[in-house]
């Protein structure tokens, strides 16, 4: 838990970034991924993953399901996770853990180049455990098979970014927006 709290401080969540966190159907959230919840302009899920995000969403979040096909095959990063990241806003997507994670994770790599050519994409690597600490890693893309494979087993957060040129070149924030509701679309 100690591990959870101190990365959670230092790995704060920022305009132009995606977390990709994986997640079980019908367990509680990793206390790092909560607190990233917590701190995004915008959520993206599973559909499995709803409930569990229910339950901690904060006042005034805006949260939308990725579509179940999506879920299925394909990269584990959403299209429109990058498309808010390179608008620059904050966002955390919750991806359910499958039997078919990995191979989604791999596909990310093609996504995120599809999205941020260039130099500049860094990649931290979370891989948690429910029952030790959490080992963190970083890189770059060309990085991620390996970040992968250091993972094994455990349960991933993918921290991909900056998406957006402008945030790359510069430190601008995304425009706050005053949301009176807090739900899950869709």
């Amino acid at each position: 838990m100690r591990d959870e709290l101190w990365l959670g401080r230092q790995l704060a969540v920022q305009s132009g970034f995606v977390w990709l966190a994986e997640q079980a159907p019908g367990a509680p959230l990793f206390a790092v991924d909560r607190a990233a919840v917590a701190d995004a302009n915008i959520i993206i899920y599973d559909r499995g993953l709803e409930d569990a995000l229910a339950d901690i969403l904060p006042l005034g979040s805006y949260a939308e399901p990725r579509p179940a096909i999506a879920t299925l095959s394909g990269p584990a990063i959403a299209p429109r996770a990058t498309q808010f990241a390179g608008e620059g806003w904050s966002v955390v997507q919750l991806v359910e853990r499958s039997p078919a994670s990995r191979l989604r994770w791999r596909n990310t790599a093609g996504e995120l180049l599809r999205v941020r050519r260039g130099s500049g994409l860094s990649v931290v690597a979370l891989a948690k455990s429910p029952l030790g600490p959490i080992r963190r890693d970083e890189g770059s893309l060309d990085d991620l098979p390996r970040l992968l494979d250091e993972a094994g087993d455990d349960f991933l957060t993918l921290v991909c970014g900056p998406l957006s040129p402008a945030i790359a070149s510069a430190s601008a924030a995304a425009p706050a927006t005053l949301f009176t509701a807090s739900g899950l679309a869709g």
